[in-house]
């Protein structure tokens, strides 16, 4: 990469242009000027890569002085990578205490690219579902002279969650 600032230098300024570190960050998703990793539902941890395309080592870290607590390590959170190299950055979370929206952070990654010494990337972490099983009454009793009685089952868990299941007799007299 060749960068031409004339009033700043002007031969000298471009040399060090082109022995400079160029970072590239990316994850599962996302946009170029905004990439995202994505922790999905029943997986512990999100990964993304820090590539160098740049022609002298990049030296790299992550701002982790805010981290939401529902990011619980990022490894490593700092690095040097070499010219045409990559550095895989694994993001660990827990999700204790989020709902089934979830959550998303902005996570700010620091290099010494004199182009771009900032990069953000969004790690988003997804919650399942909660289903949770009702049935009223919870016993039924037919007694000597009752044939049929109803129960009704419910999920009192998240909205919006499809409960599946069978009902299945304990008794061989019984039919369902």
């Amino acid at each position: 990469r060749i960068l031409d600032f004339p009033s700043r230098g002007g031969l000298l300024q471009r040399a060090e242009q082109l022995f400079a570190p160029m970072i590239v960050v990316t994850g599962e998703g996302g946009t170029p000027s905004l990439p995202s990793t994505l922790a999905d539902i029943g997986e512990d941890f999100a990964e993304f890569t820090i590539r160098n395309e740049g022609n002298a080592d990049l030296n790299w870290s992550i701002d982790a002085t805010a981290l939401p607590a529902w990011i619980s390590s990022i490894d490593p959170l700092q690095g040097i990578v070499k010219p045409d190299r990559e550095q895989t950055v694994r993001v660990t979370v827990s999700r204790t205490g989020l709902d089934s929206n979830g959550d998303s952070y902005q996570l700010m990654i620091l290099s010494d690219d004199p182009a771009q010494g900032e990069t953000p990337l969004e790690v988003q972490v997804r919650v399942p579902f909660t289903m949770t099983i009702n049935v009223l009454p919870s016993e039924l009793n037919f007694g000597r002279k009752e044939s049929t009685l109803n129960f009704r089952v419910t999920n009192d868990g998240d909205l919006g969650t499809r409960l599946e299941f069978k009902v299945t007799p304990s008794n061989p007299y019984l039919v369902s």
